[in-house]
C-alpha cells in the first residue's frame, strides 16, 4: 500500500493493468527499465513513466486517482517509480532463493516437475505471483537480475541456419563447380572419353615455323634478344 493525502493506492489490484501496459508498450517499457537514459533517444525515462502512470490510472475505479492522473500525472509517476523499486527488491529476493541457474533461465525452459520448478511454483503461490512476467523483462538486465552479467551475452550470437532456398556464396560456388564437372564428365562418357582425359588441360601444339613466330612475337612485346641488350 502507498499512502498520500486524499487517496491510497492498492497496487495488488493494479498489477495486471500495469503488466498489460508494459506488454503493449515495448518501446516505453525498454526505456523505463534502462539503467540510464540514452542520449538522443526519442523519449526520456521520465516521459515514459508519466505516460504509463497517466494511462494506467486514468481508468482506475477510484475517482480521486483518476482526477490526479488527469491533472498531475507527474505525481503518480513518482508513485509508480517507487513501486518499480519495490518490485525490484522482491524480484531479487526471489532470485536469491532459486539460485543463479534458474535466475538466468527462461521460466518455460525449466524442467516441469523438477526441484527448481516446484520451488518457483511454491513461491509464486505464496509470495510473488508476478515474478514470471517480470522475469521476461528483467532476466537479461544486470541491474535487476543480480545473477546476470555481461559475460552471459558476450558470446557471439550464432547466425541462424539459412533456409532451404538460400545457399551461402562459398557453398554455392563449390556446388556449381562440382555440378559443372559432373555434367562435363557425363557428356564425355557418352562420347566414350574417360574422365582422366576429360580434365587434362590441353596445351597448344606448334610446328617449327609457328614456334619461331611465337618466340619472335614475345621478343617484340618487350623481350629483346640478349645480343641486342648487350649492344645497348
Amino acid at each position: 500500500m502507498s499512502g498520500h493525502p486524499g487517496f491510497t493506492i492498492n497496487w495488488s489490484t493494479k498489477d495486471a493493468r500495469l503488466l498489460d501496459w508494459l506488454d503493449e508498450n515495448p518501446v516505453e517499457r525498454e526505456i523505463i527499465f534502462q539503467k540510464e537514459s540514452i542520449k538522443g533517444q526519442k523519449f526520456s525515462k521520465r516521459e515514459c513513466t508519466i505516460k504509463a502512470a497517466r494511462e494506467i490510472f486514468s481508468v482506475d475505479a477510484d475517482i480521486i486517482i483518476r482526477r490526479i492522473a488527469q491533472k498531475d500525472p507527474a505525481h503518480l509517476r513518482k508513485k509508480l517509480a517507487d513501486y518499480f523499486r519495490h518490485l525490484k527488491v522482491k524480484y531479487q529476493k526471489f532470485n536469491k532463493i532459486i539460485g543463479p541457474a534458474a535466475s538466468n533461465s527462461r521460466y518455460e525452459d525449466l524442467e516441469v516437475g523438477g526441484e527448481t520448478h516446484r520451488t518457483i511454483e511454491r513461491l509464486l503461490t505464496d509470495s510473488f505471483p508476478i515474478w514470471t512476467r517480470l522475469h521476461v523483462y528483467w532476466r537479461t538486465l544486470s541491474h535487476y537480475n543480480q545473477y546476470y552479467s555481461s559475460s552471459n551475452s558476450s558470446q557471439k550470437a550464432r547466425k541462424p541456419p539459412p533456409s532451404s532456398g538460400v545457399v551461402p556464396s562459398k557453398a554455392r560456388t563449390r556446388w556449381q563447380t562440382t555440378t559443372s564437372k559432373m555434367r562435363a564428365s557425363k557428356r564425355l562418357k557418352h562420347r566414350g572419353v574417360s574422365e582422366e582425359v576429360s580434365f587434362t588441360p590441353r596445351l597448344p601444339v606448334y610446328n617449327v615455323d609457328q614456334l619461331f613466330f611465337v618466340i619472335r612475337g614475345n621478343r617484340c612485346r618487350g623481350h629483346p634478344h640478349p645480343e641486342r641488350r648487350a649492344r645497348r
